[in-house]
């Protein structure tokens, strides 16, 4: 037990406010316990026959929080919509899910969030900041590996997002940043990741207008939508690119960098690849086939392969007698 009035604690998981039954967000660990933030109302919530004031910010909550997170004692903050919270939120507590709550989901946070957690999950709130030309919500979490972020069907706009994995390569490959859930949006943010080789995991919600930069990091790429975005893929970075609608995308790949990736159905879309010394993938064979068979001509022994561009390209057979050289970096027949 926490030990504090103000908190409401409901190990049944159903939650009351206002003598109204409510269903939360939950993520993958349901809390155990819950605290109700809302800085909007005056009147007290009264969930089961006892009168309890929730919160009126959640650094409040989590502060309150005093026992000792663990995976079989998790702690959930339900968010009321209400007015923006606003300011610094230092967050610290293990095992915690901060999500807005049944129909008032989107709550708003506007600020600097910075995250020191082991594990958090964010759901169900809006993060937003002032405009594209200043976008002053800040999320950092700079730390040791061994740590999840989820960020799970949330709105982001004007943010700056900065997520880093420090120390042993080990403790790198057991950090992990998620971004999930079909009612995820993200436009208009930056965000920066380093050293993520767990998994940096954008399967849904990176949208329009953003700008992406990974160092280091383990990452896929597999939002279903994705448009007029910026990806720049920095040394030590292995990246799938898996999104099946993507268009109109600027894709950097660097020196040191190797993306995995249908190039022929990026370009389709419009999307631009910057091949600047990185080791591009094909995904598999089958597509490699798909290509071949879309050619205009093709003949016995002709070969493919990718040129400077990264764009799938047929050298036709050549003559008898001819060899295969190497001309400015690309193959092509010359006479023996």
């Amino acid at each position: 037990m926490i030990g504090f009035k103000d908190i409401l604690e409901i190990k049944t998981k159903r939650l009351f406010l206002g003598g109204t039954e409510v269903t939360a967000l939950y993520y993958d660990l349901q809390p155990t316990h819950i605290l109700c933030v809302d800085n909007a109302r005056t009147d007290d919530y009264t969930p089961d026959g006892s009168v309890i004031k929730p919160f009126k910010n959640v650094q409040d909550a989590h502060d309150a929080i005093t026992g000792t997170p663990s995976i079989t004692n998790t702690y959930g903050i339900a968010v009321a919509l209400g007015l923006p919270y606003t300011g610094t939120l230092n967050i610290s507590k293990d095992y915690l899910t901060i999500y807005g709550m049944g129909t008032s989901k989107g709550a708003g946070f506007k600020g600097t969030i910075n995250v020191t957690s082991k594990h958090l999950c964010l759901q169900g709130v809006h993060l937003v900041g002032t405009s594209s030309a200043t976008r002053d919500c800040y999320i950092n979490l700079s730390q040791v590996g061994d740590f999840l972020l989820e960020i799970k069907d949330c709105r982001l706009s004007y943010c700056t997002l900065a997520v880093a994995a420090t120390g042993t390569t080990t403790q790198k490959q057991n950090s992990y940043l998620q971004v999930t859930g079909s009612n995820s949006l993200w436009q208009q943010n930056t965000i920066t990741c380093t050293g993520i080789l767990g998994t940096l995991a954008l399967v849904s919600g990176i949208h329009a207008v953003n700008t992406l930069t990974a160092t280091g990091c383990n990452l896929v790429f597999g939002c279903a939508t994705v448009d007029t975005n910026t990806v720049n893929l920095e040394t030590g970075t292995a990246a799938e690119f898996m999104a099946l609608n993507a268009a109109r995308n600027t894709i950097n790949l660097k020196t040191g960098a190797t993306l995995s990736a249908d190039i022929t159905s990026l370009a389709n879309l419009s999307n631009t690849l910057n091949n600047t010394g990185g080791t591009l993938v094909r995904v598999s064979d089958v597509q490699v086939l798909a290509a071949i068979a879309a050619m205009a001509s093709s003949a016995t022994g002709d070969l493919y392969y990718l040129n400077s561009s990264g764009a799938f390209t047929r050298l036709p057979i050549g003559t008898t007698g001819q060899v295969l050289k190497v001309v400015d970096g690309l193959p092509a027949w010359a006479t023996a």
